[in-house]
């Protein structure tokens, strides 16, 4: 797979400037390509101690570490999402984004299974069922089938990943638990049509102009039609490409910390394509831990919220 590669730029200077926030580029916590404030993120002296890229979409504090750029420009000026969105745009020079070209020199022309593809038995609707999910439902809408009792992913529930109608990777799902047992078993590289984590879960099931990321399938299983994942939080720009093409992108990843960074980097980098207006949902203010673990009724009913603007 190739790419290119073009700049996308914040210009920090001219931001601070006109905001007319207090700032230097020398001094003992100066760095090279950094134009430093005083962090609004902690407390104590005020010494310049966050460096903010005077290009690229970050910043770092030497005492309480890094930041988004989105949720340094909210700290700063004490603004909205919205008006943190729209300074975003007008002090950002977007040249272009990377969009994968895939090369199938070296990849198969068709998908090759893990093995004999099989419907759903007993052991995999009781295993959805103790998950609260409708088998039932989660068959007709995401296509799960079941892998026959030969190789290594047998007995799993088989879970397709499609692209534009056709299967080109897949991940299966265990059913049964235990510290030695891998929860899921993912393509390999050369028996898959396109890399599964260049594509979104569930993009052929998305018809409005909005869109949910989730980090992984059984959080999309819950939310239903409309949403996506990105097979972790450690997304592609390849999937950035994609959701940007919508206009509304709302990003429900775990509250981890890491997983909260890595919402924060994705809607930042979203807000400086233009494309589109990126929203961060707080998991934990739906009272769980996990958008998979949101009972069905409370999943159906966020989903009808986003989908008619509530959250805009």
């Amino acid at each position: 797979m190739s790419s290119n590669n073009k700049a996308i730029t914040f210009n920090a200077r001219a931001f601070l400037q006109d905001t007319r926030i207090d700032c230097t580029e020398t001094g003992q916590k100066a760095t090279k390509n950094r134009i430093n404030v005083h962090c609004p993120f902690c407390t104590g002296s005020r010494k310049f101690h966050l460096g903010i890229h005077l290009t690229n979409a970050y910043a770092n504090c030497w005492r309480c570490g890094p930041h988004s750029l989105l949720s340094t420009i909210k700290a700063l000026l004490h603004v909205s999402w919205g008006e943190v969105y729209k300074i975003v745009d007008e002090y950002s020079d977007v040249s272009g984004v990377r969009v994968a070209k895939y090369d199938r020199t070296n990849r198969n022309s068709t998908i090759v299974l893990p093995g004999v593809l099989e419907p759903l038995k007993r052991i995999h609707t009781t295993y959805l069922e103790g998950r609260n999910f409708n088998p039932d439902d989660i068959i007709n809408t995401w296509n799960i089938q079941s892998v026959g009792p030969t190789g290594m992913c047998k007995h799993r529930i088989f879970i397709p990943i499609q692209y534009r109608g056709d299967i080109v990777s897949y991940q299966c799902r265990s059913v049964v638990q235990g510290d030695n047992i891998l929860r899921y078993i993912t393509c390999p590289p050369d028996k898959e049509v396109i890399f599964h984590k260049s594509i979104l879960y569930g993009l052929d099931s998305v018809i409005s102009d909005t869109i949910v990321v989730v980090e992984g399938v059984t959080d999309a299983w819950r939310l239903g039609a409309g949403a996506v994942c990105t097979f972790g939080t450690n997304y592609m720009k390849e999937q950035v490409y994609q959701l940007s093409k919508y206009k509304y992108v709302f990003i429900l990843f775990d509250p981890e910390t890491a997983a909260q960074r890595q919402a924060e980097k994705l809607a930042n980098e979203l807000a400086f394509l233009k494309k589109c207006e990126p929203f961060i949902l707080d998991i934990k203010s739906l009272g769980v831990d996990d958008p998979g673990t949101l009972r069905q009724s409370d999943a159906d009913e966020l989903m009808r919220d986003i989908m008619v603007g509530k959250f805009n």
